[in-house]
């Protein structure tokens, strides 16, 4: 039983962080819908993705390949990305738009 109690624990901490698309730095994604400002209110639906969207960003570098890697649309994979880089880690509000490589710009 104490397995299985691990394994849930181990599941919940996997889920309730990540990794920003944008810096790389570590984020924590164990929000509470509370402590999300209204015009995100949108993005809580897809709460479930936001690790793997991310994830698959990093890796394929497009917003376009990520959204079809997740099983969502590009406009929903864009709104998703922006969200975790400007409320969740806060890298996107200090980074000049200029200074990121292409693909990372399109956010």
């Amino acid at each position: 039983m104490s397995f299985s109690n691990s394994a849930i624990v181990v599941e919940a901490v996997k889920d309730s962080t990540g990794v920003c698309p944008l810096c790389g730095e570590e984020i924590r994604l164990d929000l509470f819908d509370r402590r999300v400002p209204s015009k995100w209110s949108d993005v809580i639906e897809h709460r479930n993705k936001w690790s793997a969207v991310a994830r698959e960003f990093r890796l394929l570098g497009s917003v376009d390949r990520a959204a079809s890697a997740v099983i969502v649309s590009p406009e929903t994979a864009r709104r998703l990305l922006e969200f975790l880089c400007l409320e969740v880690c806060g890298c996107r509000a200090v980074t000049c738009v200029s200074c990121l490589d292409d693909y990372r710009s399109d956010l």
